[in-house]
């Protein structure tokens, strides 16, 4: 077996030589053009790997910086936020007593028997839209002796189509059942504690409406004093303008 190679190789290797002769400069000159194409294509490549190898630690020391810088001002915002966020928790704090105390004089004051405070904010997003969808809580309330509390009722509640129809310029009037045309849930709740009329007024914070008043009576005979919640309605803005400033 080794022999018969051995005889093929010979005789490969004198026809190469056979050829060489009988075609000397164009066999050469081919060689040549075939061995330099092939070491260029070979320094090409490792050329390339080089460039490859550079641009992707270049990159990656890029993007590296960029992430470093990105999470510094993301961290310094957030923690901005927060001290932000706890400064104006501690002003709401600070403030809640006198509000509170001026709740319960406006109660004579306006001749009501209950009053709450609510404020507007975004409780939740839109997963498609992204649009806000706008809710409610009631941040304050005083009523008087023989009623209760309601706020726990309207924490994140979404906006009534009655907060719609309402005059954001003035005191707006509703008696029970004239509600149950715009939000049957309010409807059913106010006959089920006893409320017979409600006062709308809109409370605002830099021009924009940021929440509302609301004074209950317990009876249609009680005729509320509709300018006294117009001066409650901008007291509450002084105090919100305080806190948040």
């Amino acid at each position: 077996m080794f022999s018969f190679i051995k005889i093929d190789l010979i005789k490969l290797f004198d026809n190469i030589l056979k050829f060489i002769r009988e075609n000397g400069k164009e066999t050469i000159l081919f060689l040549m053009l075939v061995f330099t194409f092939a070491y260029t294509m070979y320094m090409s490549y490792k050329h390339n790997q080089q460039l490859e190898s550079y641009y992707e630690n270049v990159m990656h020391s890029h993007e590296t910086e960029v992430y470093e810088k990105l999470y510094d001002i993301l961290e310094e915002y957030e923690t901005s936020k927060q001290d932000r966020h706890s400064e104006l928790y501690m002003r709401r704090m600070e403030f809640s007593p006198q509000i509170n105390a001026e709740l319960r004089q406006y109660l004579d004051i306006i001749n009501t028997d209950h009053i709450v405070v609510a404020e507007y904010h975004n409780g939740y997003t839109s997963i498609s839209t992204m649009i806000p969808f706008c809710k409610y809580s009631i941040t304050y309330e005083t009523h008087k002796p023989s009623y209760n509390n309601v706020s726990t009722m309207f924490q994140s509640t979404n906006i009534t189509p009655l907060l719609y129809t309402a005059d954001m310029s003035s005191v707006t009037t509703y008696t029970t059942e004239e509600i149950q045309d715009y939000d049957e849930f309010l409807y059913m709740y106010f006959r089920t504690i006893g409320i017979e009329r409600i006062y709308y007024r809109t409370i605002s914070f830099a021009g924009n409406p940021c929440g509302f008043i609301v004074c209950a009576n317990y009876s249609l005979d009680k005729i509320s004093n509709e300018s006294e919640i117009v001066k409650l309605a901008k007291e509450m803005e002084t105090y919100l303008t305080k806190i948040r400033n």
